[in-house]
């Protein structure tokens, strides 16, 4: 498996190769976009380091397994017919959305990439000091 390595704010984070997670070119290249989008987003607000990568895979796993739930609802309805009987059920897909939906929520706190949690995981941004004409005065004395 060979990677791609994106420069990262605390260290380079390998991009992993998405057609061995996922079969079809559109997963792939969805998955491909969320990794940057990611990626961009968090080294942007500084949180980026080496040791995020798998937390972001998975974030990006859930991502697209969200989508393709989404989009397999979509085309078949969110309830079906049962296997055994004529009894309506909730399509499977209905599970895998909600658990993916959980999933990524979990992984967007993690990473701070929701807006309430970002000011918590972000660097703290030191002010520079003014300085004061007691600073003037003490500077001239010593």
């Amino acid at each position: 498996m060979a990677l791609v390595a994106l420069p990262g704010g605390g260290g380079d984070v390998p991009m992993p190769e998405w057609d061995t997670i996922f079969t079809g070119e559109l997963l792939q290249a969805r998955a491909a976009d969320v990794w940057r989008s990611t990626v961009s987003e968090m080294r942007d607000a500084g949180t980026l380091a080496a040791i995020n990568g798998n937390q972001i895979r998975r974030y990006v796993v859930a991502c697209v397994m969200f989508d393709d739930a989404t989009a397999k609802i979509a085309e078949h309805g969110p309830v079906t017919k049962g296997k055994r009987s004529s009894m309506p059920t909730w399509n499977p897909w209905w599970t895998v959305l909600k658990d993916c939906d959980v999933m990524a929520s979990a992984h967007e706190d993690k990473l701070g990439l929701n807006p309430r949690r970002r000011a918590q995981v972000a660097p703290v941004k030191k002010k520079a000091r003014a300085a004061t004409s007691a600073d003037r005065f003490l500077a001239a004395k010593a």
